[in-house]
C-alpha cells in the first residue's frame, strides 16, 4: 500500500511561536518589545547585545500567519499610509493590485503583488531589515497567477492548465524542478507524492536556457504519460479519507491538483 498525508487545513506547525509574529507584525520597536515581554524566553532569544530586535523566523511562516489574519493585513496597510516620515518603507494598493517598497523623495524598490497578506509579508521583511519576500511563481504572468490555487504555501493548477504553466515558465525564462498531485479540501490535504513529473536535475555545464527548455520539455512529457498511465480513481480508494470523500458523492476531479515546483536562479540574466 503506498504511504500518504493527510494534513489539517488549519493546521501551522512551525518552530516559531505566534509571540514572535506577532511582534514582527506590530511594526515598530517599542510595541515589538512590548510583546516579546510577555515571555521573557523570546525576549532573550531575540533581543541582541546592542539592545537591536532580530527576528529569525522563515519568511513562509510569517506569509502562513498573514494569510490567515486578513484584518492584521489591512491594520499594516494602514499603518504604512498613516506614516508621516521619510525614507521608509511603505505598502499601497495600486492597480488592483499591491505595492512594496521604500520611499526616499520618490517610489523605489517596487514589488508588486497580487494578494494583500503578500505584499504584508514583503512589507514586514523589508521593514524589520530582514530582506524582501521571494517567490519563483511571481515572475509568472498575471494570468497564469490568477489562475493558480493555495495548498499550505505551495501553488498549483488544473490540470487542464500545466501545459500552459510550463511552456509559461520556460518563456520566462525559468526552470521545472518537479510537480506532484495533490486533492485538497478544507478539511485536509493529500499528497500523492509518487505521482511526479519531476525533470532529471541539472546537468554539468548546462546552460540556463537548455536547462529551462529540457526540464519544460520533460515535465510535460512525464505530464502526458502520467495522465495517460495512472488510474486516478484506483489511487484515490487506497485512502479513507478520500474515499470516504467520494463516496459521499465528492467530485475528485474537482479537488484535484498539480502542484509545481520552479528554478529561477539566474532568471533575472535572461529576462527582457
Amino acid at each position: 500500500m503506498f504511504a500518504y498525508t493527510v494534513v489539517s487545513a488549519n493546521a501551522m506547525k512551525t518552530d516559531t511561536k505566534y509571540i514572535e509574529l506577532e511582534a514582527a507584525c506590530s511594526l515598530t520597536e517599542r510595541q515589538a518589545k512590548e510583546i516579546l515581554a510577555h515571555d521573557k524566553s523570546w525576549l532573550d532569544k531575540v533581543i541582541g547585545t546592542n539592545n537591536e530586535i532580530k527576528f529569525n523566523f522563515n519568511q513562509y511562516y510569517l506569509l502562513s500567519y498573514l494569510r490567515q489574519r486578513p484584518e492584521l493585513c489591512d491594520k499594516i496597510l494602514q499603518f504604512s499610509y498613516d506614516k508621516r516620515c521619510s525614507p521608509s518603507t511603505f505598502i499601497e494598493e495600486y492597480e488592483n493590485a499591491y505595492r512594496v517598497g521604500w520611499f526616499d523623495k520618490d517610489r523605489e524598490q517596487i514589488k508588486t503583488f497580487d494578494k494583500l497578506y503578500e505584499a504584508a509579508t514583503d512589507f514586514v521583511l523589508f521593514s524589520w531589515n530582514l530582506g524582501r519576500f521571494e517567490r519563483e511563481e511571481h515572475r509568472l504572468p498575471k494570468q497564469i497567477r490568477e489562475k493558480a490555487i493555495e495548498s499550505g504555501n505551495e501553488l498549483g493548477w488544473k490540470q487542464k492548465d500545466i501545459k500552459e504553466v510550463i511552456e509559461i515558465a520556460r518563456q520566462v525564462p525559468m526552470a521545472i524542478v518537479g510537480g506532484q498531485v495533490q486533492y485538497l479540501f478544507q478539511d485536509g490535504t493529500c499528497e500523492l507524492y509518487w505521482l511526479s513529473i519531476d525533470p532529471d536535475e541539472r546537468q554539468l555545464n548546462e546552460d540556463w536556457l537548455t536547462y529551462c527548455n529540457r526540464t519544460a520539455r520533460q515535465s510535460i512529457e512525464k505530464f502526458d504519460r502520467l495522465i495517460s498511465e495512472t488510474d486516478f480513481d484506483k489511487e484515490v480508494i487506497t485512502f479513507e479519507f478520500l474515499k470516504s470523500k467520494k463516496d459521499k458523492g465528492v467530485d475528485l476531479e474537482e479537488h484535484k491538483v498539480f502542484i509545481l515546483y520552479f528554478n529561477d536562479d539566474e532568471t533575472e540574466h535572461w529576462m527582457k
